[in-house]
């Protein structure tokens, strides 16, 4: 936030630079849940040295996979020294908004917008990239060149394999339905759609639902069975496209199934690749191979552990045991206000003795 911004109070300022500074995860509906964030007077590398580093401390050390910022170089370098492991990506919608500004040509800023999130193999993203350079005779720009050099930060096709809560298939079916369809079970694999109505939250059933509609854009060339084992590979391609191919095995010791494309490693959704390979193979149960916990009716319920021991400092400690009392708290309060008994056991002695 700039400094005079701070000065005078503003407010809105104040809660923009929450929004971009935060520290975000994602629950089981893939909605944003905020683990930290922090008003800072600066943008010098000491001071964000000092949120991140105590960002981790209230982590109890625990480094992201992936990291999303703005670009902001400073924040960059501080992200390379104190999480080395973890992976840096530019926001996907600052790219955007760059393109925009910085290319005139509509249909150029198209195509660019493309490949932000364009399903391909880094070969593949390489030769389009370099069929829209040639084509619109962009070599010598220098802003063209300069967003290339960064395309490992921004670009799906360098991310896949990385687990990163989701964006990719959210673009991939959105307009294909919305959630007012979310009961009907009606495409060819209605089995599998049932299973899945069952054990997704309802924002990721309706990714499942999409990919199972995308689907039918793909089609099993061949399938071939390794030597006596019961394990298969198949061999898809795309209609009207078939240059684009993708492979996909199915593994007969642990019945998981995984494809080239690697969404699933990705985004823990199955691709459409793999729902074609159900199809094909008329499966009718949604394979347990292809379940992510984490998008489950009941993902992410798990017993927080209090770490207030670890921790470096006092405040960070108290900050922890009181959100670990909270939580607990808020769970009794719920059970207890069911019933005058339960009210009047809840408010006994030893409680009253801490209020």
């Amino acid at each position: 936030m700039k400094r005079n911004n701070m000065k005078r109070g503003n407010a809105e300022s104040a809660i923009d630079w929450l929004r971009m500074k935060g520290r975000e995860g994602s629950n089981n509906h893939r909605g944003t849940v905020v683990f930290a964030a922090a008003i800072v007077a600066d943008e010098k590398e000491a001071t964000f040295t000092w949120v991140i580093d105590k960002f981790l401390q209230s982590m109890n050390n625990k480094h992201p996979i992936t990291v999303l910022t703005d670009g902001d170089e400073v924040m960059c370098t501080v992200l390379k020294k104190l999480m080395p492991t973890t992976q840096h990506r530019l926001c996907a919608w600052h790219i955007g908004k760059n393109i925009t500004q910085n290319v005139n040509d509509v249909e150029v800023q198209k195509q660019l917008g493309k490949m932000l999130y364009a399903s391909y193999t880094i070969d593949e993203w390489e030769e389009a990239w370099g069929d829209i350079v040639a084509k619109h005779g962009l070599e010598e720009d220098p802003w063209i060149t300069a967003l290339y050099e960064k395309r490992d930060r921004w670009a799906e096709a360098f991310f896949r394999g990385t687990f990163v809560r989701g964006y990719a298939a959210l673009r991939e079916v959105r307009g294909l339905m919305s959630k007012n369809h979310k009961r009907k079970f009606d495409s060819d694999l209605k089995s599998i759609e049932e299973d899945a109505f069952d054990t997704f939250t309802d924002d990721i059933f309706v990714v499942i639902k999409g990919h199972i509609k995308l689907k039918n854009r793909f089609g099993v060339r061949s399938c071939v069975q390794f030597g006596g084992s019961g394990d298969l590979m198949f061999y898809l391609s795309q209609y009207e496209r078939p240059n684009r191919s993708w492979t996909a095995l199915y593994n007969s010791v642990d019945g998981k199934y995984s494809c080239s494309c690697l969404q699933f490693e990705s985004d823990g959704v199955p691709c459409a690749h793999l729902l074609c390979v159900l199809k094909y193979r008329n499966v009718s149960v949604y394979p347990k191979s292809l379940i992510e916990d984490r998008w489950t009716k009941g993902g992410g319920r798990f017993k927080m552990v209090p770490t207030a021991a670890q921790c470096v400092d006092e405040m960070s400690g108290r900050i922890l045991r009181y959100t670990a009392l909270m939580c607990e708290a808020k769970k009794a309060c719920h059970n207890l206000s069911q019933s005058t008994e339960g009210f009047d056991a809840g408010i006994c002695p030893g409680l009253q003795r801490h209020l």
